[in-house]
């Protein structure tokens, strides 16, 4: 274990890298921080060995530090609760802080509070380089950069048990306005410092989208991925339009995103794009580097046409390179719920689309009400037919699975299920969309007929006759929750198929069966040459709180509820609502926002809906801060169970390969391995 480096020896190093011009013989520092020890030593006349304490300012001192901070602390506050939920088991405190240094906000277990208040760690602290000499906050105003400030970093031999982590937060308009850290007085334990140094990382990069997401909320915005498979927030890059569909702000990662879809020959925009982006960087022509830009964002997202609710694949317009993944967000104030993006009124303001490198003003969109069909996209026919047939070249099956990886995966086995001829079992939590998803396959196949049979509560004679009426009309055949089924039933059910099978493969409709139970749970409790004649093909269909477009699902069902309605604190309400559990997913989400939306008149609504979402302290225990399938430990009852499925689900969805479960679920593979011997989950390869 490391102990406290004593006061006196800490000043000897310091003093002797001043000297020796950085070299010592213990390790020498960074040169970022050799800077600052010089800042401290000639600037600040500082002396590492004298043991002041940190200030801590009174309750009506810090008001005054507050009230400024308060609208970003209103937009901050959930995601530092989701950081501090990851560094807590490890014994971090969050310190949110002004360019004054002043924590004005702060996040800690209580029972290290008196630890980290004698450290300085504390709501009200001052963490300025000039009166702490070197340390996370001081230094990271100073330089504007990230960086961890790791023990004996710190010029003060008081400071010299804490490690810092820290990085600037940059407003809607580009500007330094904030520091995020993250501290601790224990030694660094398995790579702590590593792994405080990349959520720090991810957080500030989300506190910036979310800060733009909120000041552009009353406007489309579109999020940009570089790809559909994983749509952390932290990746996007986000572009605002006005009412017309011309782009008024694009964030720094929309326009490196932008600027990388370079195919072997990049048309002339988006070089410009480039090169403008370099200027920009550089401070140099931001009148022509805007210009360039927004000719260049003008070629590239004309292509989109009309605007849809749900997310897309954004292809280049010269049909090569790598696509970027499209999630539109709707305005939260009423408006026209269909534009078309890249009008050219886009070029005829040079300066917006540059605007949050600047730090010009957005215009606020027009209130008044707007025309219900657009006017058609000047840059080409292609636009143009876009916006006449929004859906061309995409079949809802294609959109059903867009926005999520392991959807997508059951999307494709489908096709080729369906296309074989073989027999389709989808399996899943009540509410994931099973029922939706085989009618959505159906619709994406041949013209023809479509039953479904509800089996529950059916006795033998009539599920029998059903069936064979069924399999005698129908294209697709859906037999509806299949779990359980009495033995008669199953047998009247069997004799069917086997007809069925006998009759000649042109005249055998698409079968899609579905169940709640995992698929392994369902061939132990059937008939083992019914289960196979069911489930020739196998997909999973993950549940909402696993899925990677939630965000996009929650911000459409609000979408679909509101209407014209204005929500205040829209952006807030849609990460309360991802983080929930949702056991009767979708069903659940349409169901509380519907009560929420009847019930709660005012515009102001994510109390009430993290009220209703909050889970119980027994869930809270037992599944902890990442999803439950990898973190329940404790008890039984239906929070294990819940946990037991959720497990096997994942695993059966990604072939029971235990490494690949463990990187989804950002675990050690032993924790994999220790949940399954706890369940019992044997994967089908080690079954006798």
């Amino acid at each position: 274990m490391v102990h406290a480096t004593p006061a006196t020896a800490h000043a000897r190093h310091v003093e002797t890298c001043l000297e020796g011009g950085g070299r010592s013989p213990a390790l020498p520092p960074r040169a970022l921080i050799i800077d600052s020890w010089k800042r401290c030593a000639s600037q600040y006349r500082l002396d590492p060995s004298k043991p002041e304490r940190t200030r801590i300012l009174s309750s009506s001192e810090l008001k005054d530090f507050r009230e400024p901070m308060s609208p970003l602390m209103r937009i901050a506050r959930p995601i530092l609760e989701d950081l501090y939920r990851h560094l807590e088991p490890i014994g971090y405190c969050v310190l949110f802080t002004d360019l004054n240094g002043v924590a004005f906000d702060f996040l800690n277990h209580p029972s290290l509070d008196a630890e980290h208040r004698t450290a300085g760690l504390y709501l009200g602290s001052v963490w300025t380089e000039e009166t702490e000499g070197t340390n996370g906050v001081g230094t990271c105003i100073v330089t504007g950069r990230p960086l961890t400030v790791h023990r004996t970093d710190h010029f003060r031999s008081k400071n010299a048990d804490l490690s810092c982590t820290v990085a600037p937060v940059f407003d809607s308009d580009g500007a330094f306005a904030a520091v995020l850290d993250v501290s601790t007085a224990r030694p660094d334990k398995g790579g702590a410092t590593r792994y405080a140094e990349h959520l720090v990382d991810v957080t500030t990069r989300r506190l910036t989208n979310a800060w733009f997401r909120e000041r552009h909320r009353d406007r489309w915005v579109l999020r940009l991925f570089p790809d559909s498979e994983n749509l952390d927030p932290a990746r996007e890059g986000l572009l605002a339009l006005d009412h017309d569909g011309a782009v008024v702000a694009i964030s720094d990662t929309a326009r490196r995103l932008l600027a990388d879809q370079r195919p072997a020959t990049a048309p002339p925009g988006r070089r410009a794009l480039a090169a403008a982006s370099r200027r920009q960087g550089d401070g140099r022509g931001a009148a022509s580097a805007a210009a360039e830009a927004d000719a260049a964002l003008s070629s590239w997202l004309g292509s989109i046409g009309t605007l849809h609710d749900g997310p897309r694949h954004l292809a280049p317009p010269s049909g090569t390179g790598r696509p970027l993944y499209l999630i539109p967000m709707a305005p939260a104030r009423g408006g026209r719920r269909t534009v078309v993006v890249g009008n050219p009124g886009m070029a005829a303001d040079a300066g917006a689309v540059t605007e949050s490198a600047r730090g010009s003003p957005a215009q606020p969109a027009p209130s008044s009400p707007l025309p219900a069909s657009p006017a058609p996209c000047a840059s080409g026919p292609s636009a143009a037919r876009q916006a006449a047939e929004p859906t061309r070249g995409e079949s809802p099956l294609t959109r059903f699975g867009s926005g999520d990886p392991q959807l997508a995966d059951a999307v494709r086995l489908a096709r080729r299920a369906r296309d074989g001829g073989v027999p389709l079992l989808v399996t899943g939590e009540t509410g994931t969309g099973k029922t939706t998803f085989a009618r959505v396959l159906h619709e994406d196949g041949p013209a023809g007929a479509l039953v479904e049979i509800a089996l529950a509560g059916r006795d033998a004679p009539e599920t029998e006759r059903l069936v064979a009426e069924a399999l005698a009309a129908a294209t697709t055949l859906v037999l509806d929750d299949v779990g359980e089924l009495p033995d008669a039933t199953q047998q009247a059910l069997l004799r069917q198929l086997k007809r069925r099978e006998a009759e000649g493969r042109a005249k055998r409709p698409m079968l899609v069966s579905t169940a709640q139970q995992p698929a392994a749970t369902l061939q132990a409790a059937m008939r083992p040459d019914l289960f196979f004649r069911l489930a020739g093909a196998h997909v999973a269909l993950p549940p909402l709180r696993l899925r990677r477009d939630r965000e996009a699902l929650i911000d459409k069902v609000l979408a679909d509820h509101t209407g014209d309605r204005v929500i205040a604190d829209r952006l807030r309400v849609i990460e309360t609502l991802a983080a929930a559990r949702w056991p009767g997913n979708l069903h659940e989400l349409r169901s509380i926002v519907g009560l929420v939306l009847a019930t709660d008149e005012d515009d102001t609504l994510e109390p009430a809906f993290r009220e209703l979402t909050a889970p119980s302290e027994e869930a809270a225990r037992s599944f902890g801060t990442a999803d439950g399938a990898a973190r329940a430990a404790l008890g039984s009852g239906p929070i294990v169970e819940q946990a037991i499925d959720d497990l096997e689900q994942l695993l059966v969805a990604n072939q029971w390969c235990v490494s690949r479960v463990a990187r989804l679920l950002a675990v050690d593979r032993s924790t994999i391995h220790r949940r399954m011997n706890r369940f019992g989950l044997v994967p089908p390869q080690r079954r006798a």
